[in-house]
This record gives structure tokens, C-alpha cells and sequence, in this order.
């Protein structure tokens, strides 16, 4: 009997749960002071495992006709996105944010001009820099973070709002 049909449709949504219910408990983190927002370490030890299959492939797979670049490129872009996930960081300072993984990009509070509040993003605008500072809702505690970011905000700067619900 063949299985594949039937799971392979019930394994992505398995995976989303499991990520779900691991990342339940996350909270930001406070750190010399600044509240700190990271991405859920369950999401990056779940790109671990990928990178951990893929690499394993040839080896699972034993057919002498596999052609080696494609485990190997997708364990290094999977290992790569795993430890962007692990290092990624949005830190709101008392006078700045910062924002990134390798390339930390930070705005003065009072540089900022205009902010576009999507369903799964926040797109901060600053007159220092030509482009935004976007910055996504799998954040932990993402809540938590556009509650801080409208206290911190110059009092000029409205937020606007792009909700699916408005179209």
C-alpha cells in the first residue's frame, strides 16, 4: 500500500502545528536593558533539521545516479537561514532601534518620518536611509513589539494602518 499520498499533504500542516506549539512560550527578551525581539528558536532548530536531512540525502537516497550540487546547495542555504534565524535581532534602545543578522541597520527614534503597519510586516521609514526597516510578525511577541514602537515614536508620526480588512 502506498502511503505517500496521504502523507505528504498531512506533513506541512503537522510541521506548522509542532512550530506553533513549540514557540508557544516565547517571550522577548530584555538584555542590558533593551527590550529584545528574536525570532523563534523553534523555527531555526527546524531549519537545523532540514539541513541535517538534506546533507544526509545522498546517503538515504543510495541511488549512484544522484547528482551531488543539490544536497549540498541545500544544506548550505538551509544552514545559512538557520543561523540568520539564530542571530537575527530587533532591539529597541532608548534611543535607537536596530534591526538585523549580519547587517545591523539602526534608526534614531527622531529620524524616523513614516510607518506602514501591514497584517505581516512594519515597515519603518527614516530620513537617514533611502529604505525601510522592515521587520515581520513571526517576531516573538510581535504584540508586544507594535505596542513599544507606537510609545517610542515621535509624537508627529501616525502610523498608518494596511490591513486586508480595509480594501
Amino acid at each position: 500500500m502506498n502511503l505517500v499520498p496521504l502523507i505528504v499533504p498531512l506533513s506541512v500542516p503537522l510541521a506548522l502545528l509542532i512550530l506553533k506549539v513549540l514557540s508557544k512560550g516565547d517571550k522577548h527578551l530584555i538584555i542590558d536593558g533593551n527590550l529584545t525581539y528574536t525570532y523563534p528558536k523553534a523555527i531555526a532548530y527546524f531549519l537545523l533539521a532540514f539541513a541535517i536531512l538534506f546533507a544526509l540525502m545522498p546517503w538515504i537516497i543510495r541511488d549512484p545516479h544522484i547528482v551531488m550540487a543539490a544536497p549540498i546547495a541545500a544544506t548550505a542555504m538551509t544552514f545559512f537561514f538557520f543561523v540568520w534565524t539564530i542571530r537575527y535581532r530587533v532591539v529597541l534602545d532608548k534611543d535607537f532601534i536596530s534591526c538585523g543578522s549580519f547587517f545591523i541597520r539602526r534608526f534614531r527614534y527622531s529620524d524616523i518620518t513614516r510607518v506602514k503597519c501591514y497584517d505581516v510586516q512594519y515597515m519603518i521609514y527614516a530620513s537617514s536611509s533611502r529604505w525601510p526597516m522592515t521587520v515581520y510578525y513571526q517576531l516573538v511577541d510581535f504584540a508586544s513589539f507594535r505596542e513599544e514602537m507606537k510609545a517610542r515614536l515621535p509624537k508627529n508620526v501616525k502610523i498608518e494602518q494596511h490591513d486586508r480588512s480595509s480594501r
